[in-house]
């Protein structure tokens, strides 16, 4: 059976963002992290908030403001992360909670072989 070579890096890549496997969820939590970490915050609460439920449904979600909230307490700013999206300190703590784990996983599954 032949197999085609780019179609297999495509699953592979589909499977790695999909956050199925512990490995895909510690990879893409990192690299969340280390961006929303590396991005200043000092001018954030200039931007206007845009949120495309708002724009033509006219309401505001729950999630809105989420990423800048995320980021505020990433960057210690726990006033402006609470005043963005109050529910970001518990997504913070259950994105946390998951991180930790699949860590904790891969570590024992490196540590068997």
């Amino acid at each position: 059976m032949k197999v085609n070579i780019s179609n297999n890096k495509l699953l592979r890549l589909i499977d790695l963002i999909s956050l199925t496997t512990p490995q895909s969820r510690v990879l893409v939590f990192s690299l969340v992290i280390l961006i929303l970490s590396v991005l200043p915050t000092d001018q954030l609460y200039l931007l206007p908030i845009r949120s495309i439920y708002q724009t033509f449904l006219g309401w505001q979600p729950y999630s809105s403001g989420m990423t800048r909230s995320i980021s505020y307490i990433l960057h210690g700013h726990f006033d402006l992360a609470w005043q963005m999206n109050s529910l970001g300190f518990l997504v913070f703590g259950v994105a946390g909670v998951i991180y930790l784990k699949d860590v904790y996983k891969l570590f024992k599954q490196a540590k068997k072989s």
